[in-house]
């Protein structure tokens, strides 16, 4: 969860990191604490003035925005002008994966799996872990929703979610097994700190 808190402090400074995947969690540790999360690489993010509605991107026009694996169904339509809803998405698959160990869409070439994010069925998690809880299986998929207006809308909110989703199982699991789904909830000041150096390195 540490990733939407990380996520839900970007949103709310404008930021869009529009590639959102396992190589870009580091997990570190921080004052003591070996489960601490950062988010790498906002090198194609999309910096959105709440202001005039206009928006600065940090890419060069005419790239492919994001990981085939990861990307949303709007990225992978081409879309240049996404919301903070490609990052739930991306998070969405990226738990997905946690829990099934695999992610929802593979293939051997970008359009196959392009193909899939867009028009796929998307097989609930517990079809194939049959152990878990239909509400993480509900929590997911919506974050997964290909009508970005059914989505989560802030990141909180999918947070809660699946801290809610989880706790309701009655069982604790492991922080180390699954950082960023169970790691309590930040300080303010560690919440910027897991934010604030990853605009330094990719601005």
């Amino acid at each position: 969860t540490q990733v939407l808190e990380a996520l839900s402090a970007a949103h709310a400074a404008g930021v869009v990191h529009r590639d959102i995947k396992p190589d870009n969690i580091f997990l570190t540790r921080v004052a003591g604490r070996d489960d601490f999360v950062k988010l790498l690489d906002f090198g194609i993010s999309k910096v959105r003035a709440a202001a005039d509605g206009s928006s600065r991107k940090l890419t060069r026009d005419g790239s492919v925005l994001g990981t085939p694996e990861y990307m949303s169904p709007e990225q992978a339509r081409g879309e240049t002008d996404v919301d903070a809803r490609a990052d739930i998405w991306a998070v969405g698959v990226v738990v997905y994966e946690m829990l099934v160990g695999k992610p929802p869409f593979s293939g051997t070439n970008y359009n196959q799996i392009s193909y899939q994010v867009l028009a796929a069925p998307i097989a609930p998690p517990s079809t194939i872990r049959p152990t878990l809880p239909k509400s993480l299986d509900m929590a997911v998929l919506r974050a997964m929703e290909r009508d970005v207006a059914k989505r989560f809308q802030p990141a909180d909110e999918f947070r809660e979610a699946l801290l809610g989703a989880w706790l309701a199982t009655g069982r604790r699991p492991a922080v180390q097994a699954h950082p960023t789904a169970v790691a309590p909830r930040l300080p303010e000041a560690e919440r910027s700190a897991a934010f604030a150096p990853t605009i330094a390195t990719g601005s």
